[in-house]
C-alpha cells in the first residue's frame, strides 16, 4: 500500500492523462492492427552501467554478449532526456544490463528523478551496498530497490551469482535498514527477488523464514530466462516456476504469443550508448530505433523505425527474434 501511495503522490494531471492516452493507443492499435501512438511511455529505463563484477551464466553481460562503447551512461545526456520527457512520464528505472551501483554517480541520477517527482527504481546484485552507498541512496530520494538473492546458502547462491558473496548482500540489506532508520525514512521500498532454477527451487518455501529479522517490504520469485536448449537442465521442475516447456528436445515458451505487446506503448529503454531500443528483451541492442546523441527522445519514439517495429509486432510477432523469450 505504501508503494501505491508513493506512486500516486507523484502523479500530475498531465501524467495521468498520458497514461489514459497510452491505454487508448494500445487498444486502438490492437483493433485496427496498425500502430496508433498518442503518448509518451509510462516509464523509461536508463542503462546507467553496462558492466558487472559478477559473471552470471544466463546474463548477457556475464556471458560476454553485451558490448557497448560506453560502460556508463553519460550524466549530461540523462539529464537532457529527463528535461525533455519528465512532464509526461511517471517512472525511471535506473538499470538494464550491468550493475547500476558501479556507476559512481548513481545518486545524482536518482536525485534528478526525485527533483522532477519521478518514481525511481534500481535493481542490484547487492554486492556494493556499503553503509556509505546506502546512506547516499536514501538521501537521494530513491523510491524502490530490487536486490537479487537466488539462494539461501553460499553454494547455491554462487551457482548463478558467480563471484558473488551472499554474506555481502545480507550485510547490505542491514546497511540499507540502518540508513533508512538514521533519517527516519520508509524508502526506498525493498524488494528481494529470487530467480528460480532447478537447483534452488527447493529453497523457495524457506525464504520467509530465512529473511526473518531483515527489514524488507516484499519477497518475489521470478521465472528465469535461458538462451538455449543446452541449458534446459536449469529449468525448474515445478511448472509454475518456469516460463518454458520442452518439446522434441527443444525449449520453448509455455504461453502462446499473440500479435501484441503493451511494452511498446508503455515503456522504453535507452542503453549506455544512448540507443533507444524496443524493450528490456533487446539486451544486445539489435533493434535500435535511434540514438539520443542524434535526435530527441520524441523524434525517436515517434520515428518510422519505431512505427515499423510496432507494426511487425501487431502482424507477425513470431518473426522478431527478441520476442521469442518474452512472457508478455
Amino acid at each position: 500500500m505504501k508503494l501505491l501511495i508513493r506512486y500516486i503522490s507523484k502523479l500530475t494531471f498531465r501524467r495521468s492523462f498520458n497514461v489514459l492516452k497510452i491505454a487508448a493507443g494500445y487498444l486502438i492499435s490492437n483493433l485496427i492492427r496498425k500502430p496508433a501512438v498518442f503518448s509518451l511511455p509510462w516509464g523509461v529505463s536508463f542503462e546507467v552501467a553496462a558492466v558487472c563484477q559478477l559473471h552470471c551464466p544466463e546474463c548477457p553481460v556475464g556471458m560476454g554478449l553485451v558490448e557497448r562503447e560506453n560502460s556508463f551512461f553519460p550524466f549530461e545526456k540523462y539529464e537532457k532526456v529527463i528535461k525533455e520527457i519528465y512532464k509526461d512520464i511517471c517512472e525511471v528505472q535506473l538499470f538494464f544490463q550491468g550493475e547500476p551501483l558501479l556507476n559512481k554517480e548513481i545518486e545524482r541520477f536518482v536525485k534528478v528523478a526525485d527533483d522532477k517527482k519521478l518514481f525511481s527504481t534500481i535493481s542490484t546484485n547487492g554486492q556494493l551496498l556499503t553503509q556509505e552507498i546506502c546512506e547516499r541512496l536514501v538521501a537521494s530520494g530513491l523510491d524502490k530497490i530490487i536486490i537479487s538473492v537466488d539462494g539461501i546458502d553460499q553454494d547455491t547462491y554462487a551457482k548463478y551469482r558467480v563471484n558473488g558473496s551472499l554474506d555481502k548482500v545480507l550485510e547490505g540489506i542491514k546497511h540499507l535498514e540502518s540508513a533508512k532508520k538514521k533519517v527516519n525514512s520508509k524508502f526506498p521500498y525493498v524488494e528481494i527477488q529470487f530467480l528460480a532454477f532447478s537447483y534452488n527451487e527447493n529453497q523457495i518455501n524457506d525464504l520467509k523464514h530465512f529473511f526473518q529479522g531483515y527489514s524488507i517490504d516484499k519477497l518475489s520469485v521470478k521465472t528465469a530466462q535461458i538462451y538455449s536448449s543446452e541449458k534446459a537442465g536449469l529449468i525448474p521442475k515445478s511448472n509454475r516456476l518456469s516460463r518454458y516447456r520442452e518439446v522434441d528436445g527443444k525449449v520453448q515458451l509455455k504461453r502462446k504469443q499473440a500479435n501484441r505487446c503493451k511494452r511498446l506503448w508503455s515503456a522504453s529503454v535507452i542503453t549506455s550508448d544512448g540507443e533507444l531500443v524496443p524493450c528490456c528483451f533487446d539486451k544486445t541492442a539489435g533493434y535500435v530505433f535511434g540514438n539520443i546523441e542524434d535526435s530527441s527522445f520524441l523524434e525517436i519514439w515517434y520515428s518510422k523505425r519505431s512505427e515499423a517495429f510496432r507494426h511487425k509486432v501487431l502482424t507477425n510477432r513470431k518473426g522478431i527474434e527478441i520476442c521469442g523469450n518474452c512472457t508478455s
